[in-house]
């Protein structure tokens, strides 16, 4: 009877977050994360982007503790020489550290340690009057994660979506993966099954199960091979030169020719189902283009589509 009382009573005391062994320091030296550290400490950080890049590096040591130790003692000193903008950065990267350490917080804990992260994340998004990219995208991406008992859904979909108006305050083009990636995860739980599709190929990922996170440009896919950039569409020459990148290996160039009635593709060569992704994507934004010079013959050898097309655009120039 005394043992089980024992037993119980240990089980109770590490559910409430007793601990019998202190965290061990962590075994590897991060030359990077230590200069970053010695930057903020030292108050000489004038780039907001290092500050992410600072929490990045504990994230990716696997630091979270050492994390959040770090960036709640930054908030605990003397604060008055931070801007707000400054202050709510560092409350979102202290909230971003907090809501992934969550699942090793004692269940009995985590309500609370989330619903105070979560205060956290909204103070920041204040004192930066809700319109800093980086902590919009801070709350999106922690919100799309929680579970539906913290009714962060909606709020989680207005922030991603409002990140995509954005896209051009992104401090790396990469964030946007993850930005996609959630995006497509919330569409898929509300069984908006398209737009779920549309946007995890938008991310690059080919499935929800990933072993890591990436916030990079380039992206590796077995079915679709590698491409250095996320889908965008310029305007090189309004409604009449278009650049696509992040179909697979290349950039594409669609021009429409000089009497309006044609539409032709340059590239050196590449995979035929590549192709017709960037001319389907094209054709989405751009519905009213002409159709292709020589049209898409496939299966067809690797390039001689883009060759003819070249060639007929070169012979219309003469």
């Amino acid at each position: 009877m005394l043992s089980i009382f024992v037993i119980v009573v240990v089980v109770f005391l590490y559910m409430w977050g007793w601990r019998f062994k202190p965290e061990s320091n962590p075994q590897t030296y991060n030359a990077e994360l230590e200069y970053l550290k010695t930057l903020h400490e030292r108050k000489v950080v004038k780039i907001p982007d290092l500050s992410i890049i600072l929490m990045s590096e504990y994230l990716n040591s696997n630091q979270y503790r050492q994390g959040i130790s770090f960036f709640e003692t930054l908030l605990n000193e003397d604060t008055s020489d931070l801007s707000p903008q400054k202050k709510g950065l560092y409350l979102g990267c202290l909230g971003v550290l907090r809501a992934t350490y969550a699942e090793q917080v004692p269940l009995l804990r985590r309500i609370g340690w989330v619903n105070d992260t979560i205060d956290l994340l909204e103070s920041a998004r204040e004192l930066s009057k809700n319109n800093n990219f980086g902590i919009r995208f801070m709350t999106g991406v922690v919100y799309a994660q929680l579970p539906e008992r913290f009714e962060k859904k909606n709020q989680a979909m207005e922030d991603l979506q409002w990140l995509l108006r954005h896209t051009d305050e992104a401090p790396v083009t990469g964030m946007l993966r993850e930005v996609y990636f959630q995006l497509s995860r919330l569409y898929h739980r509300d069984d908006k099954l398209e737009e779920a599709r549309k946007f995890l190929e938008l991310s690059g990922y080919g499935k929800y199960e990933r072993p890591a996170n990436f916030l990079t440009s380039f992206a590796a896919n077995a079915d679709t091979g590698h491409t250095f950039h996320p889908r965008k569409l310029e305007e090189i020459i309004p409604e009449k030169v278009f650049a696509l990148s992040g179909f697979e290996f290349t950039e594409y160039y669609f021009i429409v020719s000089e009497n309006g009635e044609e539409l032709i593709s340059i590239d050196a060569g590449t995979r035929p189902d590549s192709a017709q992704s960037a001319y389907e994507y094209l054709m989405e934004k751009h519905p009213n283009l002409p159709p292709p010079n020589h049209g898409f013959c496939y299966p067809c050898p690797l390039g001689s589509y883009w060759r003819a097309s070249l060639f007929s655009w070169a012979e219309s120039r003469n």
